[in-house]
């Protein structure tokens, strides 16, 4: 095990992907205060609910109507010029946050600072794609997982203890500094092409055409197709899963305190488990088998809340369905990283984002109501079968041995 958790730590050794980790990890802690504060400061300063709930819907309509010009850019662009341009945008904007107080203009800068989310992201991936091997992404997502996953569980009880103690603005200063300490590691990365397929690059042709190209590149690889169908059923049901408990347990007069238990139970799963997967081969995590195993055994354990309302039962479930979460979400990284062409990289990224944006907007609602007519459990044991379901997808794909070796596809 020390074997393997060294090999996979070794992927560190590279200027490069060191640089790109500690600036993501230093950015990401920057945006544990942006999160925590922006829809509270909204509310402090207009007084009304109402302003705090547009921020949501304006950003998950911005990312509908913009995610795939985003996914355009950075597969037509430099990747590694965006990635900075991107960030050095970040800093500026949350800047701009900690300066202006207007209440429109938070709204409208959380917008912006969603796309340019987005666009890093794409601009990151589509960087990876082109510096990294397969094996290389593979040990850095289970270096960055093991190492983000206590981050996720520890800086936003941090970022709260800070923010409670001075004014919320403060937030987006902290949350500039984190961007310009990143800006330096990223603006250290050299570029480099390892899987040498940047001719894409000089092609002259317009953001629409990319965008339809890609669409069809999808269309016309049936395995990249099913594969997204998979994912985005699968996401249906861990939607339901993350969103609906929560809202249920306030719902059931269980209190904060049956929320931060379930809260802690998701963490302690993903926490042991991103922990047990560093000891492990990653290439036993990028397999079409693999992912609809896993996911099969999320959709039954999701299942079981329709027999059980115990809060022991309960609780070994959420353990259970978040350190499965883990080597689901690990194993679609992986599995796109291998399959996905670099010259679509980017924008099929965004259509995923697009999808998961979409089941927000439109099922979360429709989860709230099963939970109004049916019962908390009973609500999240039907969101279960959405992720068996996508096990089931991918089982098929399998016997008929379309998907147990990727091969990169080029969209002709």
């Amino acid at each position: 095990m020390r074997t393997v958790i060294r090999n996979n730590f070794s992927v560190l050794r590279d200027g490069n992907v060191r640089n790109l980790f500690l600036g993501q990890i230093t950015s990401g802690i920057g945006d544990q205060f942006n999160l925590l504060v922006t829809s509270f400061w909204i509310y402090k300063l207009s007084g009304s609910a109402f302003y705090a709930s547009l921020l949501p819907i304006a950003k998950v309509i911005s990312i509908i109507f913009l995610g795939a010009f985003v996914g355009t850019l950075a597969d037509r662009c430099d990747a590694r010029k965006m990635y900075i341009l991107v960030t050095a945008l970040q800093a500026i904007v949350t800047l701009l946050m900690f300066c202006c107080n207007h209440i429109h203009f938070l709204i409208a800068s959380s917008v912006l600072m969603n796309i340019l989310g987005l666009a890093a992201t794409s601009s990151r991936g589509v960087l990876k794609k082109t510096m990294l091997t397969s094996g290389s992404f593979k040990k850095l997502n289970s270096v960055s997982t093991l190492i983000q996953t206590p981050m996720a569980i520890i800086m936003p009880a941090i970022a709260a203890a800070v923010v409670s103690t001075i004014e919320f603005r403060w937030a987006y200063f902290i949350d500039a500094i984190s961007f310009m300490v990143a800006l330096c590691f990223y603006s250290r990365i050299k570029s480099e092409d390892k899987n040498k397929s940047n001719d894409h690059l000089l092609e002259k042709k317009s953001s629409i055409t990319h965008i339809l190209d890609g669409m069809k590149y999808i269309t016309n690889n049936k395995q990249i197709l099913f594969l997204l169908t998979m994912i985005i059923l699968g996401n249906m049901g861990f939607c339901a899963f993350h969103y609906v408990y929560v809202l249920g347990q306030t719902i059931a007069s269980k209190g904060v305190i049956g929320v931060g238990v379930v809260n802690s139970a998701m963490a302690v799963g993903g926490f042991i488990m991103s922990s047990a997967l560093a000891f492990l081969n990653q290439q036993s995590f990028s397999s079409i088998r693999t992912l609809s195993m896993v996911s099969l055994l999320n959709g039954l354990a999701t299942t079981i809340f329709l027999f059980t309302t115990d809060i022991i039962p309960t609780v070994l479930l959420v353990v259970l369905i978040s350190a499965t979460d883990e080597i689901v979400e690990m194993t679609e990284e992986n599995i796109l990283f291998d399959i996905i062409s670099e010259r679509f990289f980017g924008v099929v990224n965004s259509y995923l984002n697009i999808a998961h944006r979409i089941i927000s907007l439109l099922f979360i609602p429709i989860y709230g109501l099963a939970v109004d007519k049916l019962g908390i459990h009973n609500a999240l044991g039907i969101s279960g079968f959405f992720i068996i379901f996508s096990g089931i997808i991918g089982i098929l794909l399998v016997r008929k041995k379309r998907l147990i070796q990727f091969k990169e596809i080029e969209y002709a």
